[in-house]
């Protein structure tokens, strides 16, 4: 991390996570190996990536019931890339005189200034969730502003997006439309080594 990132980050309350994290993950054997396919050796390895035509992703949802490793996944992909770990929480973005639109987009503007970042929002859905046809739903313009947000992000290398939901159905249709997401990937309940080791 760069001099210039170090106050960025602490405003964000960014954390470093360590490397080993991936490790001390145990069982789950099979979304290991996914999201280590498809998240981190694209961008540990681009040289191989862009001999394979593998493009490196820039936003993936994980998603799956309450309890199942979302965090801990997105946290341990950060500490192998040694990029530093931003979580947004929807519930916390916005102070009760500022709307929660304004708020995202603040965030995601004073994010989009780091070299490297993991972003991590979980229940995404809170932001995210399926509009309904009430042009004046609150919801309406934090999702319009999410989804005007990500294409953005999306432009420059070296940053990640992961969002995670315990259900993909309670998503806005929008937010799933091709180009927005590199990868929805499921992750299950614990199997029976890491159930154990918990």
């Amino acid at each position: 991390v760069g001099a210039s990132d170090a106050g960025l980050l602490a405003e964000l309350g960014a954390q470093a996570m360590p490397r080993g994290l991936w490790q001390a993950m145990v069982g789950m054997e099979s979304e290991k190996e996914v999201i280590e396919r498809r998240m981190v050796l694209p961008l540990t390895e681009p040289d191989a990536a862009q001999q394979y035509g593998v493009s490196p992703p820039k936003a993936v949802i994980l998603f799956g019931p309450p309890g199942t490793g979302k965090t801990s996944f997105a946290k341990a992909v950060a500490g192998r890339l040694s990029w530093p770990f931003v979580e947004l929480f929807p519930s916390r973005l916005a102070a009760p005189d500022v709307a929660m639109a304004s708020a995202l987009r603040e965030a995601f503007t004073t994010l989009m200034e780091l070299e490297t970042v993991v972003v991590f929002i979980d229940e995404v859905e809170e932001i995210a969730g399926s509009r309904s046809g009430v042009p004046s739903d609150p919801a309406h313009g934090v999702t319009n502003e999410l989804l005007k947000l990500i294409p953005a992000f999306r432009q420059r290398d070296d940053r990640l997006l992961i969002c995670a939901t315990n259900s993909v159905r309670s998503l806005d249709s929008a937010f799933l439309r091709p180009g927005r997401f590199d990868y929805i990937i499921p992750i299950g309940p614990p199997d029976a080594t890491a159930r154990a080791a918990i």
